[in-house]
């Protein structure tokens, strides 16, 4: 896979910022293709260092107000 595909929205194919890497069933960690905001289906969050603030870790979203105090 080019490494310009994994700057495009696998759902509607608008430009990301990100991309996540996961590990797969080998135990490697590979890229796969982003997703932007609009298309994320669920928000996982996780604290950024570099940022020091926590975002999503499929489409690079930070995480709303209402996520820090429901």
């Amino acid at each position: 896979m080019s490494d310009r595909l994994l700057y495009v929205c696998r759902v509607c194919g608008v430009d990301v910022d990100s991309y996540p890497i996961i590990t797969n069933e080998r135990g490697e960690e590979v890229a796969i293709q982003g997703v932007c905001e609009k298309c994320c289906e669920y928000h996982e969050y996780i604290y950024d260092v570099f940022e020091r603030r926590h975002m999503c870790k499929h489409c690079g979203a930070y995480a709303s107000y209402d996520w820090y105090y429901p």
